[in-house]
């Protein structure tokens, strides 16, 4: 039989913490959550999803998640600044294009 995700990783079952994922800031949000960190990496989280009768583990890495709600609001305005330049660099480009 095959291990659960969690046992694979070494996760252990005793450490749950709340964290905030912001891998999705952009699309959907950040959003608070409960999650067990890693023995094998710091910093990788696994989630749990229960949605209707469909229950997954979602795995986080890096600044995909974050420990307190201020460092989320941070990652999530970088995100967005980030975002916007790629936007206007990219207008850029379409205002120089020329098709004569």
């Amino acid at each position: 039989m095959e291990k659960h995700i969690t046992e694979q990783l070494n996760w252990p079952e005793e450490k749950t913490i709340t964290v905030w994922i912001t891998k999705y800031a952009l699309t959907t949000g950040v959003y608070r959550t409960e999650g067990k960190t890693s023995s094998v990496s710091e910093d990788m989280i696994c989630t749990k999803v229960h949605d209707n009768d469909v229950h997954y583990n979602l795995i986080f890495h890096g600044n995909e998640w974050q420990k307190s709600e201020s460092d989320a609001k941070k990652r999530g305005e970088e995100m967005r600044i980030k975002k916007i330049k790629s936007f206007e660099k990219q207008l850029a480009k379409y205002k120089a294009m020329s098709f004569k």
